[in-house]
């Protein structure tokens, strides 16, 4: 029975596990979405600010896929999803684009990154500052070449977090360089050194949205929260974004696969309450003096659960 048991949970883990597979491409899908990513960076780019929507998609650059999969004409592509560099090893991007024909500047390259560990064992800024270096080195004899180093464009790197502490609830930060004067004042445009920053956007449904239009529009999506037919009209009422009958079957898809992670996630969690109350149950039966076998036969527990309860 306890066999039976454990190749069940296993069996259960790994739909779990195939299940976050899923919703993790579909969400990379839905953050494709031109508009959406429009949204994201009219917010964070500061390039892009006072530009409409509209505007900004007419930069987005490349043709319409993400990955090696093939999209509707509604998405963009990731371009050099995967980067290598000899003595640098190798790095994968979530979505990797380039926007052109920005007022006063020639080009931009942005890298948005879909994160559900706030804390991976490092910080996510670090790597994000990895990730847009990476982008900055490898423009060298492909957007310009050496020496002509007036010719970096700047780079984006955007890291999303679905699931922050409470304690950070709904935020964004951008970490970018600045110039700061020592002794006297050396004369040198922004634009000959502002050329990484990276973004951090933390969101959290349960937390106040503060009147933050980017980050209410990303928590409809993504909190699972709301069902298919609740976002499609939030998208399509509040933000003006077209909802295709394929825009709304990925939308869709990836709604349920929410629902069942959460739900899996909440009966995970109640199997694990009982664990721990059974468990305690068989401590205080030990602590009084009550045999491992006695325990055994008026519990009708396993080996496997005395031994935790003496543990």
């Amino acid at each position: 029975m306890q066999a039976k048991t454990q190749l069940a949970e296993q069996i259960e883990d790994a739909e779990r596990k195939e299940d976050i597979l899923k919703y993790d491409n579909y969400a990379k899908k839905i953050l494709s979405h031109k508009m959406i990513l429009a949204y994201i960076l009219q917010r964070v780019v500061k390039e892009l600010k006072g530009m409409s929507i509209p505007e900004i998609v007419s930069c987005f650059e490349g043709d319409v896929k993400v990955g090696t999969e093939a999209l509707m004409s509604d998405f963009i592509r990731g371009e050099n999803l995967e980067d290598w560099r000899y003595g640098e090893g190798r790095i994968f991007y979530d979505l990797r684009l380039s926007l052109a024909n920005i007022e006063g500047h020639l080009k931009l390259f942005v890298d948005v990154e879909a994160q559900k560990n706030f804390w991976p064992g490092y910080s996510l800024p670090t790597r994000g500052i990895v990730y847009g270096a990476r982008m900055i080195s490898s423009q060298i004899e492909t957007e310009f070449p050496l020496p002509d180093y007036g010719e970096l464009k700047k780079v984006y790197s955007i890291w999303i977090c679905f699931d922050p502490p409470k304690r950070v609830g709904n935020a964004i930060s951008v970490y970018s360089m600045k110039k700061e004067d020592l002794l006297g004042h050396i004369p040198c445009e922004e634009t000959a050194y502002d050329k990484l920053s990276v973004v951090q956007i933390c969101l959290d449904d349960s937390s106040p949205d503060q009147g933050d239009r980017m980050i209410r529009l990303l928590n409809t999506i993504f909190s699972g929260n709301y069902t298919s037919k609740e976002v499609e009209e939030t998208l399509e009422d509040e933000y003006n974004i077209p909802m295709s009958r394929a825009f709304k079957e990925e939308v869709g898809i990836m709604c349920n696969l929410g629902e069942r992670i959460a739900e899996n996630a909440t009966k995970k969690g109640m199997q694990k309450g009982i664990q721990q109350g059974i468990i305690q149950s068989v401590k205080k039966l030990l602590e009084n003096g009550i045999p491992s076998d006695e325990v055994k036969r008026l519990l009708k527990v396993t080996d496997e659960e005395i031994r935790l309860a003496k543990k």
